[in-house]
C-alpha cells in the first residue's frame, strides 16, 4: 500500500503545483488521507478504497 500512497502523493503534488489553492494544498491532502486512514481503521474499511478516494 505504501508504494501506491507514494504514487498518489506524487500525483497530487503535481496537481497542487499546477493549480495553486492555499486552502487545498498538498498538506491539506495529507491531512485528509491521515484522517481517512484513522476512520477506515475504526470502521474496518478497505484502505485500498479509502486512500485513493481521499
Amino acid at each position: 500500500m505504501k508504494k501506491f500512497e507514494q504514487i498518489f502523493e506524487d500525483y497530487m503534488s503535481g496537481v497542487c503545483q499546477k493549480n495553486p489553492d492555499p486552502s487545498h494544498d498538498i498538506l491539506h491532502v495529507k491531512r485528509v488521507v491521515n484522517i481517512s486512514k484513522k476512520l477506515a481503521a475504526h470502521e474496518n474499511a478497505s484502505l485500498e478504497i479509502v486512500v485513493p478516494a481521499a
